[in-house]
């Protein structure tokens, strides 16, 4: 009998984590502080004298202290400059590093246009930042590998259901199309902000969390 892991269980943010856990690993989970809020927890914090109680909320990556890129640089990364282009090759001016930029990031780039650009692409191969307007920045449907089921024990026909494909993204309708047990193609009903390979998409219907996987392909709108 599978469990079901639901946002009640673990609001969505953490859901958005817990959906990679197996079956076996869920069964042993333990929530000790239930439905409180995390300010509720701020106070019983407080009144015990613990230090995090006023803690600053951690976001994206929570284990490093400010900026990612001097820890990737004092880790050994190396990047080198290269071009930014557009949809069509042109070239618009100098990125500073791949590893600088992000998929959809829209602020930062170093170049102007008469709309704000957004990082469409990243082609470690040429060395290329590729960026576009908005609606270049948009995505129809993604490819989903190493697929790690809640709710079910495999997918054999089309669902439809609920899709996040950023940590901090509201979902989005769409209809997942298993390809086989461990890949599916995830059709969003309306174009979305775009994703890059190696994030991780989580499917919801309602509140029940079906499942999780990482992010392989995104086709652009």
């Amino acid at each position: 009998r599978f469990g079901v892991l639901t946002a009640l269980d673990a609001r969505k943010d953490q859901s958005y984590m817990l959906s990679l856990l197996s079956q076996e690993q869920l069964a042993r989970l333990v929530l000790p502080l239930g439905a409180m809020t995390k300010a509720e927890v701020r106070i019983i914090a407080a009144d015990l004298g613990l230090a995090v109680a006023e803690k600053a909320e951690s976001q994206d990556n929570c284990f490093i202290d400010g900026d990612y890129r001097p820890f990737l640089h004092a880790h050994g990364v190396q990047d080198e400059p290269g071009p930014i282009v557009d949809g069509a090759g042109a070239v618009l001016g100098r990125h500073e590093g791949l590893a600088n930029y992000t998929v959809g990031q829209r602020k930062g780039i170093g170049v102007a246009g008469p709309e704000p650009y957004y990082v469409v692409e990243k082609r470690p191969a040429t060395g290329e930042l590729v960026v576009g307007f908005a609606q270049d920045a948009l995505i129809d449907a993604v490819v989903v590998g190493a697929m790690n089921w809640q709710a079910f024990a495999s997918l054999g026909e089309s669902y439809g259901a609920m899709v996040k494909l950023r940590y901090r993204s509201r979902p989005c309708a769409c209809i997942i199309e298993p390809e086989d047990n461990q890949r599916v193609r995830i059709a969003l009903r309306s174009p979305q902000p775009t994703t890059a390979p190696g994030q991780y998409a989580v499917l919801y219907d309602g509140d029940t969390v079906l499942g999780g996987g990482m992010i392989e392909e995104v086709v652009q709108a």
